[in-house]
């Protein structure tokens, strides 16, 4: 088909059709389509440190909920020996032992 013959929708299309391809294609080091490729490689940098940070975050919590339990252990036998203690002073005051 030639261009003479094309409808006006046609050429519509055409023009659409060269200008998408014209700005799509077009490589400016220092204009516009440069810079979306900069903040492209830096939000691609950026969700790799946020992966990296979930992945620390997630470690650093199991290792606090550890150490929590640790905590809890200790503390629950400590009140054990000072429930301990003072039964067996009590006992020792009323002379029973």
């Amino acid at each position: 088909m030639s261009e003479d013959n094309l409808t006006p929708q046609d050429r519509q299309n055409l023009f659409y059709k060269t200008l998408t391809w014209y700005f799509g294609e077009k490589t400016t080091p220092t204009g516009f389509y440069h810079k979306v490729g900069q903040i492209e490689q830096r939000l691609g940098e950026l969700i790799s440190t946020l992966n990296k940070a979930d992945e620390s975050s997630t470690k650093l919590t199991l290792a606090l909920n550890n150490i929590t339990k640790a905590g809890v252990w200790i503390a629950g036998i400590g009140l054990f020996v000072a429930i301990f203690n003072l039964l067996f002073e009590i006992l020792k005051h009323f002379k029973v032992i």
